[in-house]
């Protein structure tokens, strides 16, 4: 009996194992069927993705951009995709100029497309074709194989050349490459450096931003209740130290709830939110009305052989203020006189004054029978929308308005 009951035992024993085993090997093989068909969802997701959203702008073979683009990172070690490995990528759907619309950001991504997604304002580099597709995804290819993974992809710090960061640094030069006029940046004012020298927006962006095809850098630094910093911060000196000589710097503080309130009101005209004309504390309640009386100059109008008088009543509302003894007239020596009057309180100039601001290196018309602003689409002829308010603004300087009024006044008999 004893000898009989341990050969059941045995069996039994032997039954259980092999139902174990039989149990493990189908797991096995159910996680194998799941990963596999994760990992073939992934890659056609991700694809689906890309040429769904590709197909939102006209004039493009997707299916083409699409293979352009794997061809950069597919078969290659995920850890060795350098930036140029993109250039074909780039050229395929090459970043059409934006001047005086291209806005660069830094730690504000979120406020920056919420403010440029409910407005038709500015562009940033993910409103650019390959920018719009890429937007959010992860990728890699690894050695051996034809595949396009999403999972097990390096992260940004796992290496430096992984297939999605130069992917950002390749796209990112590109768009700063066609920023042109006058260029936007919105910077985080709730941290301590908001001018960081490892982010793409300072280690590659800036570093292409040139002189004489941009003009001038309006850097909006978003504040909250838990401001870090303001524009005289050390890292945003650094920043304008480093922009190229002959581009133009203005830092404007911002709280994130006006521009939350601009997004909000897409009928707001563009500049409005954050306008040179804020930089003036007695006239910031007007700025909108400033506007409305400027654009009624030109709003409709042709841009060529445009009369100065229509800009009468801009000036005679918004007359120069009074500067004894400190005005500077200039004449080819722009550069030369504005790097002097920026960094000395001695003198002004006649684009120190409200209007002169807010219109300097800037470009606008109107058409005939339109309701429209024009920025880069204006007619080139000498007497133009431009022209015309230049000679205006100088009249008023130099005929006698407010600004040259105290000027002439002049104590001789000391």
């Amino acid at each position: 009996m004893e000898q009989g009951g341990t050969r059941g035992s045995g069996k039994r024993r032997r039954k259980r194992l092999l139902l174990c085993v039989s149990v493990v090997v189908v797991i096995i093989a159910i996680c194998a069927v799941v990963l596999g068909v994760t990992l073939a969802q992934g890659s056609d997701g991700l694809k689906n993705t890309f040429l769904e959203r590709c197909q939102k702008f006209k004039g493009y073979n997707c299916e083409e951009v699409w293979d352009v683009f794997q061809k950069a990172y597919v078969n290659q070690d995920p850890c060795k995709v350098p930036t140029e490995a993109y250039d074909p990528l780039v050229a395929s759907a090459p970043i059409e100029p934006s001047c005086n619309r291209a806005m660069f950001w830094s730690k504000t991504k979120d406020v920056v497309h919420d403010f440029t997604g409910k407005t038709d304002c500015f562009v940033t580099v993910e409103d650019s074709l390959l920018g719009s597709v890429l937007d959010g995804l992860t990728w890699c290819g690894k050695e051996g194989s034809s595949e396009t993974l999403t999972t097990g992809c390096p992260d940004w710090n796992t290496c430096p050349d992984n297939p999605v960061g130069s992917f950002w640094k390749r796209i990112s030069a590109a768009f700063a490459d066609a920023a042109c006029g006058n260029v936007t940046a919105m910077l985080n004012g709730s941290i301590t450096e908001p001018f960081n020298s490892r982010s793409i927006f300072a280690s590659i962006e800036v570093t292409r931003f040139k002189s004489p095809r941009m003009k001038n850098l309006n850097v909006v630094l978003v504040m909250d209740e838990k401001a870090g910093t303001n524009c005289t911060d050390e890292s945003l000196n650094n920043l304008q130290k480093q922009l190229d000589e002959g581009i133009k710097y203005n830092c404007k503080e911002v709280p994130q709830s006006q521009i939350e309130e601009c997004s909000s009101r897409p009928e707001k005209t563009c500049g409005s939110c954050w306008t040179k004309c804020l930089a003036f504390p007695q006239t910031s309640q007007r700025c909108e009305q400033i506007l409305g009386r400027f654009e009624e100059a030109y709003v409709g109008q042709n841009s060529c052989d445009f009369p100065e008088k229509r800009y009468d009543q801009l000036f005679i509302e918004n007359q120069f203020t009074h500067s004894c003894n400190k005005t500077m007239f200039w004449s080819d020596t722009n550069d030369l006189v504005h790097k002097f009057t920026e960094r000395r309180d001695h003198f002004i100039t006649l684009e120190d004054t409200l209007l002169g601001f807010i219109m300097d290196g800037l470009t606008w018309c109107g058409k005939k029978g339109s309701k429209e602003t024009f920025i880069y689409q204006c007619e080139k002829c000498p007497v133009n929308t431009v022209s015309s308010f230049w000679i205006k603004a100088s009249a008023e300087v130099r005929v006698g308005g407010n600004f040259t009024r105290l000027y002439c006044t002049i104590n001789l008999s000391s």
